[in-house]
């Protein structure tokens, strides 16, 4: 009896030795993508863009979850306590959660999210009410003259809208609204005289001239609206704060696990039907590694400690 029970003992000591995971495919079911915004949003489109190449790429399918709340901060807080499997993402804008965290009250720190890839940015632009202003510095005249009305509708947009305030020398009343679409609706009536504003969000009224674009916060012209021009050519020093969007784990997550997620995310530019969909789209697709990635993070918090004073 010794002799059977010593290999089967050895068999059992050795296979209890090895990793829990060494065998186990991941992912083997669903992943869950958060999103914390509502439908329709930059960030929505974003996701349901890149969802079925990820699914074809990790062979599981992406359920997406839109958690709408606190402008975002519901959705950072529920996630940062979330089990670190791997199976549930969250696909934020930087320097969104970083401005939350170092404005309101949060039960997260952004740096401890598992970074795993950025995979799209976003610049910023001054939207105005089509024929109000010549251009920038029209704008700037104006507003030198008399408390313009701008509207805010997000985190990353509202920190470009104060560092350009605080660069041109403007006391701006800035108007709260709920999501872009409301800001340019107001913009486009005229109840405001403008929104800072994702460029993305600005390009088809500015087509259909409801509305002006008189300065975009890029160090180069957009070719997608070329005759509008930067800060710099005008001789300002605004600083652009591009946002980049990506995807992060709960803190802890398996370094493996992570790694499978970012490869698979790390394929997206080299898909000509995604590629073919974000240009569709006017997406700027611009990949940054998980190090980078967090690295700008990193970068925000000096950026938003240094501003932090112009959030109310």
């Amino acid at each position: 009896m010794k002799k059977i029970l010593t290999p089967i003992l050895a068999v059992m000591v050795i296979a209890l030795s090895l990793p829990a995971v060494a065998d186990a495919k991941f992912p083997d079911k669903p992943i869950r993508m958060i999103i914390p915004a509502g439908p329709g949003g930059s960030s929505d489109m974003d996701v349901r863009g890149m969802a079925p190449f990820l699914q074809k790429y990790l062979g599981v399918p992406i359920i997406i979850d839109n958690v709408v709340g606190a402008r975002g901060i519901v959705g950072y807080n529920k996630f940062y306590r979330t089990k670190p499997d791997g199976y549930t993402l969250l696909f934020f804008n930087l320097p969104s959660p970083v401005v939350h965290e170092l404005t309101k009250k949060t039960e997260y720190r952004t740096l401890d999210y598992t970074f795993i890839r950025g995979n799209t940015t976003k610049s910023s632009s001054l939207v105005t009410t089509y024929g109000k202003f010549k251009d920038f510095a029209d704008f700037v005249a104006r507003g030198k003259k008399e408390r313009l009305k701008l509207a805010i509708s997000g985190p990353s947009s509202d920190l470009q809208g104060f560092v350009m305030q605080d660069a041109v020398g403007l006391d701006i009343n800035w108007i709260p609204f709920e999501g872009a679409a409301r800001a340019l609706s107001a913009v486009v009536g005229g109840h405001i005289d403008g929104a800072v504003i994702f460029l993305l969000r600005a390009l088809s009224l500015a087509e259909a001239k409801k509305v002006d674009v008189p300065l975009i916060f890029t160090d180069q012209r957009d070719p997608r609206i070329p005759k509008t021009v930067t800060a710099k050519e005008l001789g300002y020093d605004i600083p652009s704060l591009p946002v980049v969007s990506g995807v992060v784990g709960p803190p802890g997550v398996p370094a493996d696990r992570a790694k499978v997620i970012e490869d698979a995310i790390a394929r997206l530019p080299k898909e000509p039907k995604y590629m073919e969909w974000a240009q569709k789209n006017g997406v700027v697709v611009e990949s940054f590694t998980s190090e980078k990635f967090k690295a700008v993070a990193d970068n925000y918090y000096k950026v938003v400690q240094k501003y932090k004073h112009l959030f109310k």
